[in-house]
C-alpha cells in the first residue's frame, strides 16, 4: 500500500504527521514492531530538568510560562507504547509502558497472540490556574529558554479533566513459530443427519472448517485412504491464507470417496520462524464413508467389508458383504476385466486360474461400489 501523510494545524497547535492507516503493528519470529500511529500534537517535556514557572494575567486569561535552565534536554514526547498479549481470555501488559514512535520494536517477545496499546500526549492544560473556588481553568504552558524564545507547548499523558489524550490498539500479531494450538479444524456435516462428525454417506459432500487455524503464511492439505486401493492426493505447500471451508470431495475429484473406506486428513501450517511444519494434536478422527441411504445413522452398525486372505492362491473371501446381491470384478494392472461375478450371495471367489501377480478386485450392488482394492495372487 502507497503510504500517505499529511500535516494537521488547529487552532490550538501542529499535529505530528504520520500515516493516515491509523494504529498498526507487525509480527516477527521474536519481536513486535510498531507501523503506524495516529495523528498527536507537538508537545514537550524537560525530563524533570529544574527550570522556573511563571503566571500572568493577559486580559480575562492566565498565560502560563517555564523557563528551562537547560534547554538542551528539553525534547519532543512520544507516545507511550505497552505490549500486550492475549493469556486465558484476557490482555495482559508484558512490556512496557515506553516512550516510542513509529518503528518501535518491542524484541525477546515469547511467541503468542499480542497487540500494542498507545496512549498519546497531548498539551498540559491543566496545571497553570485555578479559580477562586479551587476549580482547574484551562490553560496550557509554554516553555521558553533564557533568551525568551518559545521551545513549545508543555505536554502530558493525563490532561484530566479537558481530556485530548487518546488510548488506541493495534491489529493484533502473531509472535513466534506456528504452534499445534493455532491450528484448529472439524468435519463439517453436509446433511445433518450423520450419527458422528466423522461419518458421511456415499457421495455425500466430505468438507472441514479451518476457521480456527491462525499464524501461518503457507499451509499443505493431503488425503489418504486407509483401505481399498490405499490412494494418497496431496494441494502441495500453498502460500496465503486458506479458505475457511474446504470442499474434500472437490480436492479428491479425479476418483470417489468409497464405501466402508476410512480416510485420513492431513492438513498442516507453517511460517517463516518454523523449523517443521506443524498440526492439529489431537488429530481429528479418521473419516469414514457408509452406503447410501442406510449408512451413518443411529441404530445401524456398519462393518467395514474386508478381503482375506491377501496374498491369496486358490480363493479369497469378502467378509461383511450385504445379503442381497452383489457383482464382483477383478481387473489385471492393466485395467483389464479378467474375472466377472454376477449376484454373488456369498463371500468366497475362486481364483485358482488367475495367473500370479497384483489384481483390482470391486465389488458393486446397484452401481454403487462397496470395495475397491488390491489383491496379490500367489501359486
Amino acid at each position: 500500500m502507497k503510504k500517505l501523510t499529511f500535516l494537521l494545524l488547529f487552532v490550538f497547535g501542529t499535529f505530528v504527521a504520520t500515516e493516515i492507516s491509523g494504529q498498526t503493528a507487525i509480527g516477527g519470529c521474536d519481536f513486535v514492531k510498531v507501523t503506524s500511529i495516529p495523528p498527536y500534537p507537538i508537545v514537550y517535556t524537560g525530563d524533570g530538568f529544574p527550570g522556573t514557572f511563571s503566571r500572568r494575567i493577559v486580559g480575562d486569561s492566565v498565560a502560563c510560562t517555564w523557563l528551562a535552565f537547560f534547554p538542551q534536554h528539553v525534547r519532543q514526547m512520544l507516545p507511550l507504547l505497552t505490549l500486550e498479549k492475549w493469556i486465558s481470555g484476557a490482555w495482559v501488559a508484558v512490556q512496557g509502558p515506553v516512550e516510542g514512535g513509529v518503528g518501535y520494536t518491542f524484541t525477546n517477545v515469547a511467541p503468542g497472540n499480542y497487540r500494542v496499546k498507545i496512549l498519546t500526549p497531548y498539551y498540559s492544560e491543566n496545571k497553570c490556574d485555578v479559580d477562586r473556588l479551587g476549580n482547574i481553568k484551562r490553560s496550557r504552558i509554554s516553555i521558553i529558554n533564557s533568551l525568551g524564545q518559545f521551545i513549545g507547548y508543555s505536554g502530558t499523558y493525563d490532561n484530566t479533566p479537558f481530556g485530548g489524550n487518546q488510548t488506541y490498539y493495534t491489529n493484533e500479531v502473531f509472535v513466534g513459530p506456528s504452534q499445534t494450538s493455532d491450528i484448529q479444524w472439524t468435519y463439517v456435516d453436509g446433511d445433518g443427519l450423520d450419527l458422528g462428525t466423522n461419518l458421511f454417506d456415499f457421495n455425500e459432500v466430505v468438507r472441514i472448517n479451518t476457521s480456527g487455524t491462525q499464524n501461518y503464511t503457507h499451509w499443505w492439505l493431503a488425503i489418504f485412504e486407509l483401505n481399498g486401493s490405499q490412494r494418497y492426493k496431496s494441494t502441495g505447500w500453498n502460500f496465503g491464507a486458506m479458505p475457511n471451508i474446504i470442499n474434500l470431495s472437490n480436492f479428491w475429484s479425479n476418483w470417489n470417496f468409497e464405501n466402508l473406506t476410512s480416510y485420513r486428513v492431513q492438513l498442516a501450517i507453517s511460517n517463516q520462524c518454523n523449523s517443521q511444519w506443524t498440526e492439529m494434536s489431537p488429530q481429528p478422527p479418521d473419516f469414514f464413508i457408509c452406503p447410501i441411504g442406510s449408512g451413518c445413522r443411529s441404530g445401524d452398525k456398519i462393518v467395514p467389508i474386508t478381503l482375506a486372505p491377501n496374498p491369496a492362491s486358490q480363493q479369497f473371501t469378502l467378509q461383511n458383504l450385504p445379503a442381497s446381491e452383489v457383482q464382483l470384478y477383478i481387473y489385471d494392472m492393466n485395467s483389464r476385466l479378467v474375472k466377472n461375478y454376477k449376484n454373488i450371495h456369498d463371500g468366497n471367489f475362486d481364483i485358482s486360474d488367475l495367473q500370479s501377480g497384483i489384481y483390482i478386485v470391486r465389488a458393486v450392488q446397484i452401481d454403487e461400489t462397496l470395495y475397491h482394492g488390491k489383491l496379490s495372487v500367489v501359486h
